[in-house]
């Protein structure tokens, strides 16, 4: 059924309310749906409540449902469910939101296409169907799992291998029913039992005007801070990098900005030198203040935004292969990537202490992020891919 003057109608079925001014997530279901309404008429079916107004004003009709969302978590709730369940965590996590959103997106007459965001809303697709069904995986949770396994000791990475394996069955059912199944990144794509399209992350690239580097030695990480790979990230940072980067630098400090931090990372800002800002409204400032980004990461896939952002701030980044993968990045022209913590907190140390290392990197960041990581660019991308698949 086409929208007013031809405009093929899609159903957006979520339950992580889409919110520039939130979480990685939130930002980049945000970014794409504004472009998609640009062509398409699009109604959005929301586990919880929509607060970005302009959104609101830019779909046709949203039905917000009670129900819990898709926010970042540790993992679910339920360690015997987890056990005897066959299930991944996610699917398990959202039940409650399938439950609530199932009845409105398997109406599903009425559209050219259902999209759905998260593996764990994948059941809701019918096995009988009027129309196309697309999916947006924001992480492929088989290797999610296999990360978090290596991180992880004894029993819980016993729990995580049965993670993978329940993970990857899922995706194969996932390749299999669904029409369109879109990806972060082509590492993402390569990991999946079929075809999949890439629709990499992005970044508001005006709303970040670069400045002049601080001289101060100062390290600043960004980003939701209940979720399990921040969490596992700056956990393993304090602990193995940034001790070595204080053996040469005594003054250094690291800025821990974001939302929803919980008792581990609270436990981090008694460390010296490690300053905690939670629930920010903006992280521009601490990007402008800090002359070092770092994105330590060891479990995750897609893209991080925080690489992204920082890039597009002029911050010079440090971080992992996790952490900076799936950029399409140069390590040494772009960014400096490690995953052994001597030779990250050498990568730090450089950055703070040579100026024009510092300031070739950040420009070399942000004129990448500018040719490849626009949201205008990739928003138009993902309009195009969708309306074509709706009106195949």
């Amino acid at each position: 059924m086409a929208g007013p003057a031809d405009r093929p109608s899609i159903l957006w079925v979520t339950a992580q309310a889409p919110d520039r001014s939130s979480g990685g997530g939130n930002i980049r279901q945000a970014h794409l749906l504004a472009a998609l309404t640009e062509r398409a008429t699009v109604d959005l079916v929301l586990a919880g409540h929509l607060r970005d107004e302009d959104l609101r004003r830019s779909v046709r009709k949203v039905i917000e449902v009670d129900g819990p969302d898709a926010r970042g978590t540790t993992r679910p709730k339920g360690r015997a469910a987890a056990v005897t369940s066959r299930q991944p965590d996610e699917v398990r996590y959202l039940a409650g939101a399938r439950r609530a959103l199932g009845p409105l997106a398997r109406q599903d007459g009425g559209y050219d296409l259902v999209t759905l965001e998260h593996a764990g809303l994948a059941p809701l697709v019918p096995r009988r169907r009027t129309t196309a069904w697309a999916i947006t995986l924001h992480n492929v949770g088989s290797r999610w799992a296999a990360q978090a396994a290596a991180a992880s000791p004894g029993l819980r990475s016993a729990r995580l291998r049965v993670e993978q394996r329940r993970s990857a069955a899922l995706e194969r059912r996932i390749m299999a029913a669904f029409d369109l199944v879109v990806v972060p990144s082509d590492e993402d794509a390569a990991l999946l039992p079929g075809d999949a399209a890439v629709v990499p992350n992005g970044v508001d690239v005006g709303a970040f005007v670069p400045g002049a580097l601080p001289p101060s030695p100062s390290l600043v990480f960004t980003g939701t801070l209940g979720y399990l790979p921040n969490v596992d990230g700056l956990t393993w940072f304090c602990a193995e990098v940034l001790p070595i980067v204080r053996a040469s630098c005594p003054s250094v400090t690291l800025d821990i900005v974001g939302s929803r931090a919980g008792p581990a990372v609270r436990a981090l800002a008694s460390s010296p030198g490690v300053r905690l800002h939670e629930d920010v409204t903006a992280v521009q400032p601490y990007l402008a203040a800090g002359r070092v980004a770092v994105v330590p990461l060891r479990i995750g896939t897609g893209t991080r935004l925080k690489a992204l952002e920082a890039m597009a701030a002029g911050r010079p980044v440090a971080g992992t292969g996790v952490g900076l993968e799936g950029l399409g990045l140069v390590p040494g022209r772009h960014a400096l990537v490690a995953d052994a913590p001597a030779e990250l907190a050498r990568h730090i140390v450089a950055l703070l202490g040579d100026d024009a290392l510092a300031d070739r990197l950040a420009a070399a960041g942000r004129a990448l992020v500018e040719d490849r990581f626009d949201w205008r660019v990739i928003g138009g991308a993902y309009a195009d891919l969708l309306v074509g698949r709706a009106t195949a």
